[in-house]
């Protein structure tokens, strides 16, 4: 057997902000795919903790299948209509707890930044770190002051936040 050659590594930020980019592929949402990775990412102790992505509750339809809760067939919003679906950070978060998984003073790695509800989340969670691949804003120009609003809680909680600088594949999900 021939030894094979050596290839350059990702590094273990890459890996992880990979498995977020290839966790949104998971996503159901007909609008915006997420996903969430939380690792520990002490160096020496390198390890996915668990992952998640934007989607309904468990046993509640998923939007693909039944269409929009908040949107009308032309992708308009209703008025007065909420999303089913929760944020890859909170699915996450809520699969490590359902697993016993602890992931006090762990690293968020997820391709949208935080909202400022998932922040309170993060923050009460224990999570130490989030590392973002794009900015709220991006997705959701409307939403930039609550974008600086999260991102400055999680920093006044003492929350390392930051925008990724690696190298990932992306992938686009199929139509």
């Amino acid at each position: 057997m021939k030894k094979r050659e050596k290839t350059e590594h990702p590094s273990w930020e890459e890996t992880f902000m990979q498995l977020a980019v290839d966790s949104s592929l998971r996503s159901h949402c007909e609008y915006v795919c997420v996903g969430a990775v939380i690792a520990n990412a002490e160096k020496g102790h390198e390890m996915v903790l668990t992952t998640g992505y934007n989607g309904p509750p468990r046993s509640i339809a998923h939007c693909d299948e039944v269409g929009c809760s908040r949107r009308d067939q032309k992708g308009s919003k209703i008025p007065g209509r909420l999303c089913v679906g929760a944020h890859a950070e909170i699915n996450s978060i809520a699969n490590a707890a359902k697993a016993g998984i602890i992931i006090d003073g762990g690293a968020l790695f997820v391709t949208l930044s935080p909202c400022f509800e998932c922040a309170k989340h993060i923050i009460n969670s224990g999570i130490k770190e989030v590392v973002y691949l794009r900015l709220y804003s991006d997705i959701f120009p409307d939403k930039k002051k609550e974008e600086e609003m999260a991102i400055e809680l999680l920093r006044q909680a003492g929350r390392n936040c930051r925008l990724f600088k690696g190298k990932v594949r992306f992938e686009t999900k199929p139509e």
